[in-house]
């Protein structure tokens, strides 16, 4: 049941806002990466 109610919220959104979503979480995505990142090289610096 859990697994299927955001498939069924997907389904039930219009396209655009499945695509806003999908650009929010690429966006939250992309900054956690580059947070990472950044924080790799300044260990690696010390």
């Amino acid at each position: 049941k859990g697994a299927a109610a955001p498939a069924l919220l997907c389904l039930s959104y219009p396209p655009t806002t499945i695509a806003v979503s999908t650009v929010a979480v690429a966006a939250v995505a992309v900054a956690v990466a580059a947070v990472a990142l950044f924080v790799y090289c300044c260990r690696r610096r010390k």
